[in-house]
C-alpha cells in the first residue's frame, strides 16, 4: 500500500476512532445535471479529503471512464489495498429519484469516508485528424467508452452525433479500524412523495489484522458482466447457481423444475448486459445468473430449461437435468439421476405404495417409535416438517376421493375450514388468528394457477391485498389444493408477520367511499364491478420491505386499482394479464 495513504489512514484511526455516529447532510456538487435529484444523507463524519494523484491507488476510479470499467469489472464494490471502493450508478433524468445512504455498525466508529466524488459523461468534440496526437486521444475516448460503433454508425449515415448519459457514478472510497463491521444502506425514493422504490445493503467487517471482507450477499454473486465468470450450473457458497446467457428478447425465459425429497428455493436473481452509455441492441442475450439455496434436505433432480412459457409443447433452446444431494447440514454434492428418491406422497416406506402400513409408520414415529424412511412423502400441508396434522392429512388422502378441479359452485366444507385454521395455528403458533377469516373466491384472479379452492383473507373483516392480484409472491392468499394420490394440502401466503395487520389503525380519518367515487372519471366509475373496497393494502418497496397501507380497491374487467385511504390518490394500476 502507498506509504502515504497508509501514514494518513493510521492518524484517522487514532483520532476518529472513539467518535459516535451522527448525521450529516451532505452538499450536492455542482456539476451534477439534476442537484435535486442526488440529495444524499450520510450517518457517519464529513469526508476528509485527500490529494487522489498522489494517495489513492491507480484502480480506484477517477473520472467517468474509469467508473464505467469499475461498473462492468467489480460491479459496486471491490476490496483492494485495505481499502473499499463503492460505485454507486445514479440516474440523472429530470424525473429521476432521490439517493439517500445510511450507515450502520459498530458502537465505536468503524468506517471513515476517505474519499467522495460525483463523475458524469462529458462527450468531447472530434477534433481534425490531422492532429494525430489529439485525434488517437478521441478515438481512445470513444472506444473505452462502448460508443465507437453508434459514432460509425452515425457518421456512415450523416447522422448528427449526440451521445449523453443519463446517469452518472458516485465513487466512494472508505478505510475501517480493525475488528469492526458496517452495513451500509443505499436508498432510492421518489422525489415527491418520499416513496422507498430500492434499498441495497453493503456489509463488511474487519478482522483484528485488518483484513476486510464483504459479508452480503454481493460478496460472492455476481453483481456486473465482468463476475459472471461460473460454469453454467455450478455448486458456489452453498447454493447452486445457473450463470448463461438467455435470449430475453426472443421471449425465452429460463424455467426450473424440480422433483425429490430435497427442496430448493431462489435466492437471488439478476441479469446483465454490461452497462454502456447506449442502450443495448435488439436481440441482444444478457448473462442470466440465479442462485438457489436447499431448504431441505434429500435428493433432488433440477431441471434448467431455457423456453417459452405460454408455449407448452414448444421447442426448448436448450435443457439440462441435474441432481443433488443435500446433507442435513446444508452441503450439496452432485449424483446421478438414479440416487434421487422422487416424490411420492403418502409412502413413508418407500415401498412405492401408498397403504395403510404408511400410516401405521408415521403413528409409531409421531410417538418415538420405528423410524420413517422418507418424510418428505409424509409432509401433507408441505410446512417442510412432519406432525400430527400431516397424519391426519394422510388418513384423509387415503380414504377420501375428491374431484380432480373444484367447480365454482362447490361450497366450503366445515372440513376445508378446519384446514385452514390448523395450517394457520402451524405457520403463525404465536400469533392470535381469531381476527382473520377466509372467503372463498371461486372467481379470483389467481385460480388459473391452483388447482384447488381459493380464499382471500380478511382481518375484522377488512380485505388483506397484496402487490398485484395475479402476483403469487406476494398477494394475500390462502388455497386448498388438491395434489397427486387425492389428497389436499393448504397453500398460505400472507406476505408479512400476520401481527403487522394488527398495528394498522383502522380508525383513522380516512377518506370515505364517496370521496374515493369523486376521484375517479365518472364513466370509468360506473363501468366498475364493485364500489370502492376498503382494504388493507401490502405494499411492496423492494427486497423484503413492505408498507402497510389503509387503501381503497376498485375492480374493473381487465384491471383493478389501488387508492390510497388518507390521501386519495393512486398507489397502483394492475392490469390482469390472465382473466
Amino acid at each position: 500500500m502507498n506509504k502515504k495513504l497508509l501514514a494518513m489512514m493510521s492518524a484517522m484511526v487514532m483520532c476518529f476512532s472513539a467518535l459516535p455516529l451522527h448525521s450529516v447532510h451532505a452538499e450536492t456538487d455542482d456539476n451534477i445535471v439534476n442537484p435535486d435529484c442526488a440529495e444524499t444523507y450520510v450517518d457517519v463524519m464529513p469526508k476528509i479529503s485527500v490529494d487522489t494523484e498522489d494517495v489513492l491507488p491507480e484502480w480506484i476510479p477517477q473520472n467517468f471512464t474509469e467508473a464505467l470499467h469499475f461498473d462492468n469489472t467489480y460491479g459496486k464494490t471491490h476490496i483492494e489495498d485495505g481499502l473499499i471502493c463503492c460505485v454507486r450508478k445514479k440516474y440523472n433524468r429530470i424525473d429521476c429519484n432521490k439517493y439517500l445512504t445510511e450507515y450502520s455498525g459498530d458502537d465505536s466508529m468503524g468506517l471513515l469516508t476517505l474519499f467522495n466524488e460525483t463523475y458524469n459523461f462529458v462527450m468531447p468534440e472530434k477534433p481534425d485528424e490531422s492532429d494525430k496526437e489529439a485525434y488517437q486521444k478521441y478515438l481512445d475516448f470513444i472506444d473505452e467508452n462502448y460508443i465507437s460503433k453508434y459514432i460509425e454508425y452515425a457518421e456512415h449515415y450523416g447522422h448528427e452525433i449526440n451521445i449523453n448519459a443519463d446517469f452518472e457514478y458516485e465513487v466512494t472510497v472508505y478505510a475501517m479500524n480493525p475488528s469492526s463491521s458496517v452495513d451500509i444502506k443505499w436508498i432510492e425514493k421518489k422525489p415527491q412523495t418520499d416513496r422507498i422504490v430500492s434499498t441495497t445493503t453493503l456489509s463488511f467487517e474487519s478482522s483484528a489484522d485488518g483484513v476486510i471482507t464483504e459479508t452480503d450477499l454481493y460478496g460472492w454473486f455476481p453483481d456486473c458482466l465482468g463476475e459472471c465468470n461460473f460454469k453454467r450450473i455450478s455448486i458456489v457458497n452453498g447454493h447452486i447457481v445457473f450463470c448463461d446467457d438467455i435470449c430475453y428478447d426472443g421471449g425465452y425465459s429460463l424455467i426450473t423444475e424440480q422433483d425429490g425429497t430435497a427442496k430448493l428455493e431462489c435466492v437471488a436473481s439478476d441479469s446483465f448486459y454490461g452497462t454502456t452509455i447506449m442502450p443495448s441492441p435488439p436481440g441482444s442475450s444478457p448473462i442470466v445468473v440465479k442462485a438457489y439455496k436447499p431448504i431441505t434436505s434429500g435428493t433432488v433432480k433440477v431441471t434448467f430449461k431455457e423456453a417459452r412459457e405460454w408455449e407448452q409443447d414448444g421447442q426448448e433452446a436448450s435443457k439440462t437435468v441435474k441432481c443433488y444431494n443435500v446433507d442435513e447440514d446444508g452441503n450439496i454434492t452432485e449424483i446421478d439421476e438414479s440416487e434421487v428418491t422422487l416424490l411420492n406422497m403418502g409412502d413413508c416406506n418407500l415401498d412405492d405404495k401408498f397403504t395403510v402400513s404408511d400410516v401405521v409408520m408415521l403413528q409409531k414415529w409421531l410417538v418415538g417409535s420405528g423410524e420413517l424412511k422418507c418424510w418428505q412423502n409424509a409432509d401433507f400441508n408441505n410446512d417442510n416438517r412432519v406432525d400430527v396434522f400431516d397424519l391426519l392429512l394422510m388418513k384423509k388422502a387415503l380414504t377420501e376421493k375428491l374431484p380432480l378441479v373444484p367447480q365454482k359452485s362447490e361450497k366450503v366444507t366445515d372440513d376445508d375450514i378446519t384446514m385452514l385454521k390448523q395450517t394457520a395455528l402451524m405457520k403463525y403458533p404465536d400469533t392470535d388468528m381469531s381476527d382473520f377469516t377466509f372467503v372463498y373466491e371461486p372467481d379470483h384472479q389467481l385460480n388459473h394457477q391452483f388447482n384447488g379452492k381459493l380464499f382471500s383473507v380478511y382481518y375484522k373483516d377488512v380485505l388483506l391485498h397484496g402487490y398485484g392480484d395475479i402476483n403469487t409472491d406476494q398477494n394475500v392468499y390462502a388455497v386448498i389444493k388438491k395434489e397427486k394420490n387425492n389428497y389436499k394440502s393448504v397453500e398460505m401466503n400472507f406476505v408479512v408477520d400476520p401481527e403487522r395487520f394488527r398495528e394498522v389503525n383502522l380508525d383513522g380519518e380516512y377518506k370515505s367511499a364517496e370521496e374515493i367515487k369523486e376521484s375517479i372519471d365518472k364513466y370509468a366509475m360506473e363501468a366498475a364491478e364493485q364500489e370502492p373496497q376498503f382494504i388493507i393494502y401490502v405494499d411492496w418497496i423492494s427486497g423484503f420491505n413492505y408498507e402497510l397501507k389503509p387503501a381503497y380497491l376498485v375492480k374493473w374487467r381487465d384491471y383493478e386499482c389501488i387508492y390510497d385511504a388518507v390521501t386519495g390518490e393512486e398507489i397502483e394500476y394492475i392490469p390482469y394479464f390472465v382473466v
